[in-house]
């Protein structure tokens, strides 16, 4: 239990840096991608010494992290067909045709997810092909099929320039015609890629069947049922059929694809099935049976520690020295309003190891506080009355020495 809570700190200390700083990940993110695709394409193709130059990569990564993402694929063409055209310019020509009409055939049925036409040739030179037909099912649904298999049949396009029939200078127009039937020839029959389009459009139907379920985990469910569907069918495609597919190959890349689709889920979306509500509600045509599960969204207390130095202790004290001398003077306007007098009286010795800060404040004696008659005037004080009499009999004796 503690390590879950542990994870789903993580998870929303992640989420959060993410949102915040979201204008500068994203860039950053596009740019590492782009600078892995163009140094894997480089070395997969490699005919060109010009576009092979660190300085082109790193440009062509900065222009693709701040780009739109079509620009992006458009980009990640051209940079192919150039290394094509280095090597045999009909090729490059027939090569381009042939991208230019699948991805028009995607973008017509599933322009949402057309950029997976140049993702699906990229996962294929990193080993991680089996990740996209899981990814685009949990993000889309059926509809991804298309894009799934334009990206497949491209990157078997760009597997012709190791064919050395294909390779070298072509001369006139018959030499063109016979090119093309070699290009056709080769990726209809080539088995490993029909393979892999039957069984990644089967992997995505299944996905997206399964995930209309309503259970609990219904995403994480699809996701493991998706990779081992894809383990399963290559494998007894690789013992019924000859193709050049490794079996240990199939087997350690869908588990890895697992893997990584249950880490991008994880951070996706992550809910608590044991919160589930369902209720219900009608109208005029329709009765409405809901049923809602929480996200789950872990809420961190920020804990602010304050610190106090020397100087900030010492600008404290004299402010409480300062506000009890306030005090001190607006007892002495309350009793001055009042009529009385404060006593004067004995200073306290202050010992020595009281003294702070150089600051000593004198205690001070005060009269005992008399209630006074809210109906009458308060009475003199006694000392008033002993100046009035002393008064009276100095006049007096001043009328009789005048007498």
């Amino acid at each position: 239990m503690k390590a879950w809570l542990m994870l789903l700190e993580y998870r929303t200390i992640f989420r959060e840096f993410f949102q915040k700083y979201k204008m500068f990940v994203m860039p950053s993110i596009r740019f590492i991608v782009c600078l892995l695709s163009y140094i894997k394409l480089n070395s997969f193709l490699g005919y060109s010494e010009l576009f092979g130059s660190p300085i082109v990569i790193v440009g062509f990564s900065v222009v693709g992290a701040f780009a739109p993402s079509i620009f992006t694929v458009l980009m990640v063409l051209a940079y192919a067909i150039a290394h094509i055209y280095a090597a045999s310019a009909v090729l490059a020509i027939i090569v381009f045709v042939l991208f230019f009409l699948v991805y028009l055939m995607a973008a017509r049925f599933s322009g949402k997810y057309a950029y997976m036409i140049i993702a699906m040739p990229i996962l294929y030179l990193f080993g991680l092909q089996y990740v996209g037909p899981i990814f685009v099912a949990i993000a889309g649904g059926a509809g991804g099929i298309i894009p799934v298999v334009c990206g497949t049949i491209f990157y078997y396009i760009l597997k012709l320039v190791n064919v050395e029939e294909l390779m070298g200078p072509v001369k006139g127009v018959d030499a063109v015609l016979e090119l093309l039937l070699k290009v056709i020839e080769v990726i209809v029959t080539n088995k490993a890629m029909v393979i892999s389009i039957v069984i990644f459009s089967t992997v995505i139907i299944v996905i997206s069947l399964i995930k209309k379920l309503s259970v609990s985990w219904v995403y994480e469910i699809a996701i493991v049922v998706g990779g081992v569907l894809n383990l399963i069918l290559f494998g007894i495609v690789k013992a019924v059929v000859e193709v050049d597919i490794s079996f240990v190959a199939i087997f350690f890349q869908s588990l890895l694809a697992i893997l990584i689709m249950l880490i991008i889920q994880f951070f996706r979306l992550l809910v608590d099935y044991t919160s589930v509500v369902t209720t219900h509600f009608e109208d005029d045509e329709y009765l409405y049976f809901v049923k809602a599960v929480p996200k789950i969204e872990l809420a961190r207390t920020s804990k602010q520690v304050k610190t106090f130095s020397d100087s900030d202790k010492l600008k404290s004290s004299f402010n409480n020295a300062e506000l009890e001398e306030d005090d001190d003077e607006d007892i002495r306007e309350l009793l001055g309003m009042t009529g009385f007098k404060e006593p004067v009286g004995e200073e306290e010795e202050v010992p020595e190891e009281t003294l702070k800060f150089n600051y000593v404040r004198k205690p001070r004696v005060f009269a005992p506080r008399q209630e006074l008659n809210k109906t009458t005037e308060p009475e003199k004080p006694d000392f008033e009355e002993n100046v009035l009499e002393s008064k009276m009999k100095e006049a007096s004796k001043e009328n009789n020495t005048e007498e």
